[in-house]
């Protein structure tokens, strides 16, 4: 699934935000400045890894190169059932929400 309004939505109720988007909309402006962009922003992932600690998530964020060149990024967390789970991800967002959803059990 590519990063954007249907992840930070799944990862809005894995948090338990209520009323969260209320519009469907990829480019709606009214939106815009509303709600968190945990999957596309520094900021937006910066509140999932302080809101998704407080349930007791812990994320590791590492980088993966090949000669020189940024590869993708991968995330690990401690799923619910406490097994390793990893996120991966174009940028360091999409890898986090990515192991976040998948340490709550949500498939994506």
């Amino acid at each position: 699934m590519q990063a954007g309004r249907e992840v930070d939505r799944k990862v809005a109720e894995a948090l338990g935000l209520t009323g969260y988007m209320p519009c469907n909309a990829d480019d709606c402006k009214a939106c815009d400045n509303k709600f968190v962009r945990f999957s596309t922003t520094w900021e937006g992932m910066d509140v999932l890894v302080e809101e998704a600690a407080k349930q007791g998530f812990p994320f590791q964020i590492e980088t993966r190169f090949m000669d020189g060149g940024l590869i993708d990024y991968r995330c690990l967390s401690i799923g619910e059932d406490r097994d390793i789970v990893h996120g991966f991800g174009d940028t360091a967002p999409q890898a986090v929400c990515r192991a976040f959803l998948k340490a709550k059990g949500i498939v994506i």
